[in-house]
């Protein structure tokens, strides 16, 4: 066996080092357009059109970079060549990185990595927190667009001469792949749904596969994209070329198929009077690399004077304008809302249901001569944007476009757009200048403080308790706040932390750790709040605690391991040693073997849990399979195994079948037809000849750890099983028999077992056959659920019947050996023999059947009359309930030791009796009479022989009349007559047809494999 302490080592890393994870109620503005839809409206809504200054920063040189927010940082580049990290607070410089490029590209903040690109081709990844280079990767190309990252991958445009967008790990490196447009990309993509959208200089638009970079559609357009960046909906990718197309156009984001485009009698095409201007766009490469944008005019008729309605939103676009400069589409209030024109601007509210105009507002001055507007920002019904030629930072109402009071005029032209976070607006300006303005409407949260566990050392707590004291609200001071933990091990919480979860929405001030922490691990952590309106403080002081396991004891063997064998797969449970320590306990590992040679990469580490399926197997070929227990001292324990055989949906005698028709077909006396997990649609009667058995899936499974007997502590591990298993359904919707045995000359017997049946007139005739029928349930079938036809001798032994609308058995001039089965709250008789049928009852429980318990036959030797409670009847589970009157009350001459323990020495009645799904029995004082299962020998001696009754222990049976223990199931008492039966009207008449279904359930055998020699480790 492979080493354990490395594979410890492997196991502890893949636990605990996990990506981080961004909560999704993080509100930090991390890329210039929001999120990477690029909708760059703000989920936070405490904002309003009141704006004052908490601080600014000089630069000193052109800003056109907009900012990202952080973390508590605030994060741009400059024409100086340097890029930037401010105290979002305070403004604060905290670091700066100098490059030999002028950084107009906009940054993204991503898991404590900030990239950003450097015009002269140059894409920089920085420690977010220390400003300490990362990687850089030189593109051969100008960069103008700024990056979008998803799934830990960056994706950028490349300008003059590459005209690729390139998709390049977060960690860095070679590009994964590149796509090449027709000409340079300007635009920044912008993501969704795992597609990524652009446009080029052309004018033409893509969508690609962000996985692969597949092109997926493409379409052009009358412009040319250059700065304008697409917007993403639901349903929708919209953009505005610009240039000399005045349209907007929306596309099916999917398939590209147009939606709509904004044409004749919308705003973007009619802001120029077309009887007197055309405006044509001559474009230098160098002056636009220099910010400029040469313009030629060729009408010679002047622009007219601005409109009368100047200053307030309108529905009447402006019909004089040029549109050079366009800004990015935003989406605000199910609006779309851009910025074009020069040499003057106008703002426009377009409905994203046709394009037809909402408003528009010609107030915020005239454009300069940059190929570029700055792009909205928005929380709520309020739009922040920025004038170039008026240098004002406007607040517009999102619903009418009218400007509100509050404008602030700033130093220089304004090409970078706003950032919204935290109750702050940040904005740069050409001077060199940014701004931070706070609103009246809302203040974030103070940080979190008294962080506790703090410098202590922890012996044994992997999954450890962080609490803290509650934040204050400056608001608010009763207001509830939520709250944000991250981890990490490497001092800091800031760069590519390890956990980042958002706690709780009630106000709690503790969180318990989901995630185990090694032994000899210091673990550090801050917290932060987050108030209703989604500001969010400060991260409070980071705190640290180390774990110390050298206490650790050696853990015990996993216990009561059990085996489920599904098609080319085996589910495994088990439950945790008795003798561990929970909290020193760190995880299990898995190893399957066949032909004692290892499956695969040898032990497999699986976490903290109890269940694993081990995927990828062979049918019809057998495993053992190895389970054992780790601490986080790196310390193993000895190992359990079991044994079983993966199957198909449908096989007999290791052959698989598409139909369970074409299996009844190919069966002969004495085969097996063994059904898996799944659905089987029944669309006529399934005709089994006499001699072949029908088992469902829990008829031969599950097995438990070969040669352990099994004890109550499985009972758990059988819930899990049952719960995630899945049974065989049978649908067999509008059939008047489900099961037909066909008389055959034979002298074997067949089985059905395992099986539950649902609807259906009749679920098994017997014909004129011999079957055995055990471990079934029968519900919700209509005449009969069994009927035992002339001539026949089944055995109706150890099965359910309940809720059927009909009979439960009806016997016809036959004898059948009707034993151990629970017969109640059935609408017609629980036992009716006709026609000189005649039957050997015993020991069963016939109870509250609506016609009569038993006609045309008596109560036999050993039967009771009583109530049983279910686990789940609403949901087919017919197990009994811990102290049900047919607990060890079947016949004391049958077999009982598949079982649990412990099981009273004495089989129960009803469908689970000597199943592994057995309710527990009595505790026996004296086991010298055999009656009992062999004890555990090391795992050598193979299970009692089934065909060998084990001797009368002499316990009696529960006395008939004392009600059963009310453990929080379900006491299932039926309808006398069909009318009260939900959802089966009028199925019980006769001739009618009532839909069937055939559930098979856990009735399995105990496995009789010995137990595996362990491999050497």
């Amino acid at each position: 066996m492979a080493n354990k302490a490395i594979l410890l080592l492997i196991a502890v890393t893949a636990i605990v080092f996990v990506p981080g994870q961004q909560t999704s109620l993080s509100d930090d503005w991390t890329s210039s357009g929001y999120g990477l839809q690029r909708t760059r409206a703000t989920a936070e809504t405490g904002f309003n059109e009141t704006l004052t200054q908490v601080w600014k920063y000089s630069a000193h040189y052109p800003i056109v970079s907009s900012p990202a927010v952080s973390d508590g940082c605030v994060f741009f580049g400059c024409r100086d060549n340097s890029f930037y990290a401010l105290d979002a607070l305070t403004g604060a410089q905290l670091w700066k990185y100098e490059t030999d490029d002028i950084i107009d590209s906009s940054p993204v903040v991503y898991k404590g990595w900030v990239v950003f690109a450097g015009r002269n081709g140059t894409l920089y990844c920085l420690d977010s927190a220390s400003g300490a280079l990362q990687w850089s990767y030189y593109t051969r190309s100008h960069l103008l667009s700024s990056p979008a990252i998803f799934n830990d991958k960056i994706y950028i445009g490349l300008s003059f001469p590459e005209k690729k967008l390139l998709c390049i790990p977060i960690t860095g490196g070679t590009a994964d792949w590149e796509f090449t447009a027709e000409q340079g990309i300007c635009s920044s993509p912008a993501v969704k749904d795992g597609l990524v959208y652009f446009g080029c200089n052309s004018g033409r638009i893509y969508c690609l596969d962000a996985f692969t970079g597949e092109e997926k559609w493409n379409q052009a357009t009358d412009g040319g994209v250059l700065f304008s960046s697409p917007l993403i909906t639901d349903t929708l990718a919209i953009f505005i070329p610009g240039d000399n197309d005045l349209n907007v156009y929306a596309f099916n984001k999917d398939t590209g198929n147009p939606v709509w485009t904004n044409d004749s009698g919308n705003p973007y095409k009619t802001i120029l009077n077309k009887a007197y201007i055309v405006q044509k766009r001559i474009i230098d490469h160098q002056k636009l690399l220099s910010g400029k944008v040469q313009t030629k005019q060729i009408s010679d008729t002047p622009a007219q004077e601005k409109p009368s309605n100047a200053g307030a939103g309108n529905s009447q676009a402006p019909s004089s304008w040029q549109a050079v400069t366009v800004s990015s589409p935003m989406l605000v209030n199910n609006s779309i809302v851009f910025i074009t024109g020069y040499p003057d601007q106008a703002v426009y509210s377009l409905n994203p249901a046709d394009g037809s105009l909402i408003w528009a507002n010609t107030a915020i001055g005239n454009a300069l001569r940059y190929g570029f507007s700055s792009t909205p920002a928005a929380s709520g019904n309020y739009i922040y944007a920025g004038s170039a030629e008026s240098k004002t930072l406007y607040a517009i109402d999102a619903s009418s476009g009218e400007i509100m009071a509050g404008q602030i005029q700033l130093d220089d032209a304004i090409c970078s757009s706003p950032a919204l976070s935290n109750g702050m607006i940040y904005v740069a300006t050409m001077e060199g200048t940014l701004y931070c303005f706070s609103t009246t409407a809302n203040q974030p949260p103070a940080a979190p403080t008294n962080l506790s566990p703090a410098s202590l050392e922890l012996t044994i707590d992997p999954t450890p308790t962080i609490s803290w004291t509650a934040a204050s609200d400056p608001d608010d001071a009763a207001s509830i706040l939520h709250y944000i933990v991250r981890t990490d091990f490497d001092g800091e919480v800031l760069h590519d932390w390890s956990y980042d979860e958002f706690v709780t929405n009630n106000g709690e001030t503790s969180v318990t750790m989901p995630l185990d922490i090694p032994a000899g691990s210091t673990l550090y952590y801050a917290v932060r709040a987050v108030d209703s309106k989604g500001a969010m403080s400060p991260w409070s002081a980071v705190q640290d605690f180390y774990i110390n396991m050298s206490s650790s004891s050696t853990p015990g063997e996993p216990e009561d391991l059990l085996s489920v064998p599904e098609n080319e797969s085996v589910q495994l449970t088990w439950n945790a040693p008795s003798a561990t320590a929970p909290a020193d306990l760190m995880g299990y590992y898995v190893l399957t073997m066949a032909d004692a040679a290892v499956i695969g990469n040898g032990a497999q580490y699986v976490g903290n849990v109890n269940s694993f399926t081990v995927n990828g197997l062979t049918n019809f070929s057998t495993y053992t399979f190895f389970v054992w227990a780790v601490n986080y001292a790196n310390q193993t324990g000895p190992d359990v195994n079991t044994s079983a055989t993966p199957l198909p949906a449908i096989s007999i005698n290791e052959t698989g079948y598409t139909s369970v028709y074409d299996a009844a077909e190919a069966a002969a006396p004495g085969d097996t037809i063994l059904l898996n997990s799944g659905t089987i649609y029944i669309t006529e009667t399934l005709r089994l000849t006499e001699g072949v058995s029908l088992k469902g899936f829990a008829a031969y499974s599950p097995s438990n750890t070969a040669g352990k007997p099994y004890t109550g502590q499985l009972q758990g591990n059988l819930d899990k099983v049952t719960s995630s298993a899945g049974f065989t359904i049978f649908d067999g919707t509008g059939m008047e028999k489900i099961v037909y045995v066909q008389k055959g000359n034979t002298s074997d017997v067949g089985t059905i077992s395992g099986i539950v049946f649902i609807g259906g007139d009749i679920a098994i005739d017997t014909g004129q056959a011999f079957v055995n029928i055990t471990n079934n349930v029968f519900t919700e079938t209509g005449t009969d659920a069994v009927l035992c036809s002339p001539s026949s001798g089944p055995q109706v032994i150890n099965n359910t019947f309940t809720g059927n609308i009909g009979n439960a058995v009806h016997i016809l001039n036959s004898k059948p050996v009707i034993r151990n089965n629970i017969i109640i709250g059935n609408t017609g008789y629980g036992i009716l023999a006709e026609q000189s049928g005649d039957a050997t009852v015993s020991y069963n429980d016939v109870y509250n059947n609506g016609l009569g318990d038993y006609s045309g036959v008596s109560a036999g030797e050993g039967d009771i009359s009583a109530s049983v409670s279910f686990k789940n009847a609403a949901k087919y589970d017919f197990r009994e309930l811990t102290g049900s009157i047919t607990i060890d009350a079947g016949d004391p001459d049958d077999e009982y030791a598949n079982e649990p323990l412990p099981n009273g020495g004495r089989i129960n009645i009803g469908a689970y009796g000597n199943t592994v799904f057995a309710v527990l029995g009595a505790v026996l004082e004296n086991t010298d009479d055999g009656g009992t299962p062999p004890p555990d020998d090391g795992g050598t001696t193979p299970p009692p022989d089934d065909t060998t009754p084990p001797p009368d222990t002499g316990t009696p049976p529960p006395d008939g009349e004392t009600p059963p223990v009310d453990d929080g199931g379900t006491i299932y008492t039926p309808p006398i007559d069909d009318t009260g039966t939900p959802g089966i009207a009028e199925t019980s008449k006769k001739g009618k047809k009532s839909k069937c279904f055939i559930t098979t359930i856990f009735a399995g055998a105990k496995s009789g494999v010995e137990k595996a020699e362990k491999p050497k480790r």
